[in-house]
């Protein structure tokens, strides 16, 4: 938790230490600490401090076979032998030769279009190849940083939530607490009635927790949940309720495409969802947009 309360005010505002843990383009671990007076001053350095980080050079350049490598070392402890090895197989025979050089940075929906297109021309069962897009598609989600893992309860204030960080769960040793993506990943998004009703439920029971503050995570209390039990939850809920089952990250896009049906400007959809560039956004949902059409037509049939 990089924020903590402690002794002593100035000018009437609490102080707060500001402490960040993170690599530095060496590979070295480092600590940023620095004090703030007011919780939203110390906010908005954590912020910035994470910022000045995320724009360091990176560390390492991970390639695709060297991810290949720390998911098979991670996921003997998650997963059968029989299907790893399955899952390794799999990998080795059709995701490296042709994706494992590939920084992942490089890694755009391009490549892996061309990939897939590459897959479907082979002989194989249906059945195979969807068995290479899932192990394909189960080893990068194994890279992918959570926001809502790094959220805590002081990120949220008077109807609005902060994203400031991220947190990487599945590296050797502790969980890390990073920036996120990119500059624009970093936002302030207002929540919907319905939402904050449902935070503040929760938040009041967090609060029968012993040693509680607005600094323990919404996603569990001194220590973030693992991706496999928010995804279990999500699975038993879902059932119970009988709705259909969804990935957690098929509801960011049912907030957005829920949003663009109704005509939201794609700016503020790209806004809340952190895209660094509108087209993102675009590419992704811009077939969400039918009443745009309709009222396009209406407009052009009252031309007299």
């Amino acid at each position: 938790m990089p924020i903590y309360k402690m002794e002593g005010k100035k000018d009437g505002k609490q102080k707060y230490r500001v402490r960040i843990n993170y690599l530095n383009s060496l590979g070295e671990a480092k600590q940023i600490d620095r004090v703030a007076y007011g919780h939203e001053e110390a906010k908005a350095l954590e912020a910035k401090l994470l910022y000045d980080i995320k724009e360091e050079p990176p560390a390492r350049s991970m390639t695709v076979k060297t991810l290949f490598e720390e998911y098979l070392s991670a996921k003997k402890h998650d997963l059968k032998e029989s299907s790893l090895e399955y899952n390794k197989e799999r990998l080795e025979k059709y995701v490296l030769p042709r994706l494992g050089g590939i920084n992942l940075k490089k890694l755009d929906v391009r490549k892996l279009q061309a990939f897939k297109e590459e897959i479907s021309e082979l002989d194989l069962a249906l059945r195979t190849k969807q068995t290479i897009y899932a192990c394909l598609r189960a080893m990068l989600n194994y890279a992918v940083k959570g926001e809502i893992h790094a959220l805590q309860w002081a990120d949220i204030k008077d109807g609005y939530l902060s994203v400031t960080k991220s947190i990487t769960q599945k590296l050797k040793g502790e969980d890390r607490i990073t920036p996120p993506k990119n500059k624009s990943s970093v936002r302030t998004i207002q929540l919907p009635i319905p939402l904050i009703n449902i935070l503040n439920n929760h938040k009041d029971r967090c609060m029968t927790y012993d040693n509680f503050t607005d600094n323990c995570f919404v996603c569990g209390i001194s220590k973030s949940l693992r991706d496999t039990t928010i995804q279990n939850r999500n699975d038993k809920y879902s059932k119970a309720a009988e709705v259909k089952t969804i990935r957690i990250h098929d509801f960011r896009h049912s907030h957005a495409s829920l949003l663009a049906n109704e005509g939201i400007n794609i700016q503020e959809i790209a806004r809340r969802l952190g895209h660094s560039k509108i087209e993102i956004t675009w590419q992704t949902y811009s077939h969400m947009y039918p009443r745009e059409e309709e009222r396009a037509i209406n407009i052009l049939n009252k031309i007299v």
